[in-house]
């Protein structure tokens, strides 16, 4: 019920189109969740047949229309249940290939870990980088009000900065290990 709860909770901000949704998927959320934009289509398809969105066409001059999604009374009544309720799994899905490749590592030999471990290096640190960066999700949707109102709301929101936080010490312990591995491989 994540993928759903996710996008209910998106649209409990304010309606927009399935393609805002992967935006801010991509841009916002990425550190807890992902979602491909075809699920997100499908989601909010069996959503909309099931009332707990509604859509409609919004005109657009420059562009194509787009349709655009508004959460219901239903839609935020099952939202505000699942965001009310206490998870049974606190710890991150143990699914690493990363790591489950690292566990084979003396087959592959040490060359291959330590390339293995500066990439992974070079990956987890331009994560970070991004994390970092302030108005990241306008900066890169020049133009685009729903995304400088996201920046905003990440920026206020003391929970996004919570996310933040742990997805920044996430990254950092994660540089750490592999920092501390290469230089036992050296």
């Amino acid at each position: 019920m994540s993928l759903r709860s996710a996008i209910l909770g998106l649209l409990n901000k304010e309606p927009m189109s399935g393609y805002a949704i992967k935006t801010l998927f991509d841009e916002a959320i990425n550190f807890i969740w992902q979602a491909e934009l075809s699920q997100i289509y499908r989601e909010l398809d069996a959503m909309e047949k099931e009332g707990l969105v509604t859509s409609s066409i919004e005109q657009q001059h420059d562009r194509p229309n787009k349709r655009v999604y508004s959460i219901t009374e239903s839609g935020r009544a099952r939202f505000m249940e699942w965001l009310t309720a206490v998870p049974e799994q606190f710890l991150v899905p143990k699914r690493d290939e990363f790591m489950l490749r690292f566990f084979f590592g003396s087959l592959a030999g040490d060359d291959v870990m330590k390339r293995s471990l500066e990439q992974m290096l070079l990956h987890v640190r331009k994560a970070r980088e991004a994390l970092l960066e302030p108005m990241r999700i306008a900066a890169r949707h020049p133009g685009d009000a729903l995304m400088a109102r996201a920046d905003r709301a990440c920026r206020e929101d003391r929970y996004c900065g919570f996310i933040k936080k742990r997805a920044l010490m996430t990254y950092e312990t994660m540089i750490r290990w592999a920092e501390e591995c290469l230089a036992e491989l050296k």
